[in-house]
């Protein structure tokens, strides 16, 4: 588990794409010492939580999106 979390953390620190968020570091949690990824706070939360609040989205219509936006770049 440790060497996929190395790879993890290496593939996406030299990530550099609009729709992608920066890696900002990471950390190992003290009560179950599984390795956290450390990204910016996003303001409208996880995808998760953005379709518990907005339930006439899909998360089909968010892949899309971000599907579109990726292709276009």
């Amino acid at each position: 588990m440790f060497q996929m979390f190395v790879r993890e953390l290496y593939v996406w620190s030299k990530l550099e794409h609009p729709n992608v968020l920066s890696l900002l570091g990471y950390a190992i949690c003290k009560d179950t010492g599984y390795p956290l990824l450390i990204s910016p706070w996003m303001y409208y939360g996880t995808a998760r939580s953005f379709l518990s609040q907005h339930p006439e989205t899909s998360a089909c219509d968010i892949m899309n999106i971000v599907g579109f936006r990726v292709f276009q770049n």
